[in-house]
């Protein structure tokens, strides 16, 4: 049993607002989190409604997308990260979850953050 990285980078653009970046199994799903998130600023629209606002393009991943990594002892792939967490995701699932820098291996994995920048200088 192959154990895979299952996601694609989409960005979504929706009429009036900001496009931004979804990592989702498929076009699909993109839109309906992005659906999801809009309904916290908007919630009187639909997703029919929505459909026809927003717009899906898979595009080129980030370099580092999908990069294999160890989180808790476990194997993942990396996501994304902010300079608090990284984004990754289990093996075969398209589930994103967050964790501490120091959870993540190997340290390499680590940068951006503002853990692995405190642990280069």
């Amino acid at each position: 049993m192959t154990q895979d990285f299952i996601l694609k980078q989409f960005r979504v653009s929706v009429d009036g607002f900001d496009s931004h970046v979804y990592h989702a199994r498929s076009r699909q799903k993109a839109l309906a989190n992005a659906w999801r998130d809009f309904c916290s600023y908007r919630d009187d629209v639909d997703f029919k409604a929505f459909l026809r606002m927003a717009r899906a393009q898979q595009e080129e991943p980030d370099e580092r997308l999908g990069e294999p990594i160890i989180v808790g002892g476990r194997p993942a792939f990396y996501v994304s990260h902010n300079r608090q967490y990284i984004r990754f995701v289990r093996p075969d699932t398209d589930v994103i979850l967050s964790s501490h820098p120091f959870d993540v291996e190997p340290p390499s994995a680590r940068r951006g953050t503002s853990y692995y920048q405190e642990q280069a200088a």
